[in-house]
């Protein structure tokens, strides 16, 4: 259980670690936000997506544990469609 609270908890670091760095005006880090939007969309994104769906799944089926199954299901979900959501939020004019 206590594995599942520092996966979320570096989850949302990251996010909002993205988030800031769109919102940022300043064009220091647009090099790096540019880079890690193109790994998490990319090939590395897709890869990590599948591979912690395809080990959630193999530990949920070895230990009969939920929790396993929704918690790679949700890091999935994560990696697939977190940095469309962020840049959508940050890009959207009101």
């Amino acid at each position: 259980m206590q594995g599942i609270a520092i996966r979320c908890v570096l989850l949302c670091a990251a996010g909002t670690s993205l988030a800031f760095a769109a919102t940022n005006p300043d064009t220091v880090f647009s090099g790096a936000l540019d880079q890690v939007h193109a790994w998490m969309t990319g090939w590395l994104g897709k890869t990590l997506a599948a591979s912690s769906l395809v080990i959630g799944m193999g530990v949920a089926v070895a230990t009969q544990s939920q929790v396993a199954r929704l918690t790679s299901m949700v890091i999935a979900l994560a990696f697939a469609l977190g940095p469309g959501i962020i840049e959508s939020v940050f890009s959207a004019t009101l």
